[in-house]
């Protein structure tokens, strides 16, 4: 994939910088990428993660420490937006475009992504088991596929070709709003 989607609105540039920066000083924390795919999954899946549940895996195991409660508000303040406007997205029917970050030649792999989706499937795996093998899980079980494999051989070449790589995220961005209306419209909001 040549182009990178659009970033999601709920935040404005400067406002994912300022949270990746953060993130990037905590020791096993999430990035935005792999963070959009988790809270997409939470979003779209059958069963509700309460929001003290899913946010301590997304600093690497529990809430760090802030410096002031404005910075713990700041933070935690985006990373709900972003959350909702995930929900609000989909909630509208609309198509939700994640956040990917792309490669220096500018292809998006949605590795981080897709492992993110798994993480959260991971808060609920017996509620999402059915759903395993619904036609609308193989993009991300394909791409996570893979991703894993890389996991095995950093060094090796991607297994799915560029086209079908393309063709697999586009797909992976139409079904996100099928999820959604199958299986998380009717749940109560989980952030």
């Amino acid at each position: 994939m040549s182009s990178r989607p659009p970033i999601p609105t709920g935040l404005n540039d400067l406002q994912i910088d300022d949270l990746q920066f953060f993130l990037d000083e905590i020791p096993d924390s999430m990035n935005m990428e792999v963070i959009d795919g988790f809270f997409c999954a939470l979003v779209c899946g059958p069963a509700d993660v309460p929001r003290d549940e899913y946010l301590p895996p997304v600093f690497g195991g529990k809430i760090p420490e802030f410096a002031n409660q404005a910075d713990r508000d700041e933070i935690l303040g985006m990373l709900g937006t972003h959350y909702d406007n995930i929900g609000n997205i989909l909630g509208k029917g609309q198509t939700y475009y994640p956040f990917f970050y792309a490669d220096m030649e500018g292809m998006v792999t949605a590795n981080d992504w897709v492992s993110g989706f798994m993480r959260g499937i991971d808060m609920r795996r017996d509620a999402w088991q059915a759903l395993m093998d619904d036609e609308l899980m193989k993009p991300v079980l394909a791409l996570h596929a893979e991703y894993t494999s890389r996991l095995k051989d950093p060094e090796g070449a991607p297994t799915i070709p560029a086209h079908e790589r393309e063709s697999l995220v586009k797909q992976l961005i139409d079904n996100l709003s099928a999820l959604y209306q199958q299986f998380g419209k009717g749940r109560s909001a989980g952030g």
